[in-house]
């Protein structure tokens, strides 16, 4: 199923996937909050009232983020990838992705993650001038430059998704050069060969996410969870998922699918125009539902996927431990074993992360597209500050933590405390969902002013 050319057809801004966009930076900005008050992660800062061990209360928040929000963004980005390279020549398409992508992730690796880090490293250290303070942090600096050997911080988003892009412009003038052979044939080929492609679709739509999980799995007895690959600084136990979600958001633009589906969505009939604009990236870009699609798919409402994600989350300790019993051999607690290797829990956590995608990540989207199908009125929440507030909001976030930690936490500080309610459960929760909107409004605040006022910038954020 071809895309219509984009002269025949009335096109509108598809609003709901604008406010999606601003909501999944939102969430991986509160998500980043968390590791500094309890949760499990890499972040430059933690705070000084609360321990390092992980929060129960924050662990499964930052378990469910983590199996469908990237995994979103990678669809989007693939739809929207698609839908560029049907309308502009492959090679125009990869200039602008190296503008939007490639120099951020530059700019940022090589400047603003040593000033991120430098930043948290100071306020870990006394009030008082020690001698020789600004020679070492200057060799610290130094030594961050010669030591790296590829991306660093939040922007290997931005070097995965250009290698992706990239792939698919040399993927798609292959493509060009196929149909135009197909079109040669007579109308019996054409059909056959659109019929294989939708069988195809129709497979890994269905049946995708267990392929996905099986992988993700052997992979990870490898490179388990938590380790990240250089030079694009991925974490390899969670690419197949992003390799599927782009994939299956180019796809999904030849198959007339206006939005992520999966094995649970109940079918509608369906005649809709519908128009989508880009994930991270600001650039707009509208798209058109084929006519020819047979089909119209409803998902589980968001509170049943939500419910359905995080009931099933216990049992990635539930049949570990039923396996240990049965077996004789009783695991390891001072191991993750979640992270990798050959055994039931990381066999349970690497399908259990591709289920809850495959639930929830379609709701998400049917969620919006039903309910914020309308332009953002917010002064602030505005989705072309999103993906500038994204590359920005380590800084912010590191700043205003260190700020708050210091007027908060310090010695005699009236939010310290050895009670354990406050210290893994009240505490990790309240400064979680303050500090996390601040890091927020602030990182969207410095976004606006530079898209506004820095001359240039609207073309790269």
């Amino acid at each position: 199923m071809e895309p219509l050319p984009i002269t025949s057809a009335k096109f509108i801004r598809r609003h709901d996937l604008d406010n999606l966009r601003s909501f999944l930076i939102f969430s991986v900005i509160i998500h980043h909050t968390t590791i500094a008050y309890g949760g499990h992660g890499l972040w430059p800062f933690h705070s000084s009232c609360f321990p390092a061990t992980a929060s129960p209360v924050l662990l499964p928040f930052e378990a469910v983020a983590q199996s469908c929000g990237m995994g979103l963004f990678f669809w989007i980005s693939g739809r929207m990838s698609a839908h560029s390279l049907s309308r502009s020549p492959p090679l125009q398409f990869v200039r602008r992705k190296v503008v939007r992508l490639g120099i951020p992730t530059v700019l940022y690796t090589a400047l603003l993650n040593p000033l991120v880090w430098g930043l948290a490293i100071i306020a870990g250290k006394s009030d008082e001038n020690e001698v020789g303070e600004v020679e070492a942090n200057w060799k610290q600096l130094v030594g961050y430059w010669r030591g790296l050997r590829g991306v660093k911080g939040v922007v290997w988003y931005c070097a995965v998704l250009l290698i992706f892009d990239c792939v698919s412009a040399f993927s798609f003038s292959i493509f060009r050069s196929r149909k135009a052979r197909i079109e040669l044939k007579d109308h019996e080929e054409r059909e056959k060969s659109s019929s294989w492609e939708e069988a195809i679709y129709r497979f890994f739509r269905a049946w995708g996410w267990l392929l996905v999980a099986a992988i993700s799995f052997f992979v990870r007895i490898w490179y388990p969870v938590g380790i990240a690959l250089d030079p694009l600084n991925i974490q390899v136990a969670y690419l197949p998922q992003y390799v599927f979600a782009y994939t299956m958001g180019v796809l999904s633009l030849g198959q007339g699918e206006e939005r992520f589906t999966g094995p649970l969505d109940r079918l509608l009939p369906c005649t809709l125009d519908i128009t989508s604009t880009s994930a991270l990236e600001t650039e707009v870009i509208t798209q058109r539902i084929q006519p020819k699609a047979k089909e119209n798919r409803t998902a589980l409402p968001l509170r049943r996927a939500l419910a359905i994600s995080f009931l099933t989350l216990p049992l990635c300790g539930i049949i570990p431990k039923l396996w240990a019993r049965c077996s004789g051999h009783p695991l390891d607690p001072s191991s993750n074993p979640t992270a990798g290797g050959l055994s039931p829990s990381a066999l349970t956590y690497a399908f259990w992360n591709e289920f809850s995608f495959i639930v929830l990540g379609p709701s998400v989207m049917f969620y919006f597209q039903n309910h914020y199908d309308r332009p953002a009125k917010s002064w602030l929440w505005q989705p072309r500050f999103s993906y500038g507030s994204y590359l920005l909001h380590p800084l912010v976030s590191v700043g205003v933590e260190v700020g708050v930690d210091g007027l908060l936490c310090r010695e005699n500080g009236w939010c310290r405390s050895d009670a354990m309610w406050w210290r893994f459960f009240v505490g990790p929760l309240v400064f979680t969902a303050v500090v996390g909107c601040m890091n927020a409004s602030v990182a969207f605040v410095v976004a606006r002013g530079l898209v506004g006022c820095v001359p240039g910038m609207k073309k790269i954020l």
